[in-house]
């Protein structure tokens, strides 16, 4: 987790540096996942902690 690097979480990565993501509640409606980086969201979007939390 990036508030507790001790803490694992489990995500689907939904896409890699260069891609362009549509957001879902991110500040910015797209974003494009920069170098050494990844996009991960949860299956309940709702109501998890993911990169529309935190960013890529």
């Amino acid at each position: 987790s990036p508030k507790n690097p001790e803490q694992k979480i489990i995500k689907r990565v939904i896409a890699l540096e260069g891609d362009i993501v549509r957001t879902m509640g991110h500040k910015n409606r797209y974003v494009k996942v920069p170098r050494g980086h990844m996009w991960v969201e949860g299956d309940h979007h709702g109501h998890s902690f993911d990169s529309n939390s935190f960013g890529p």
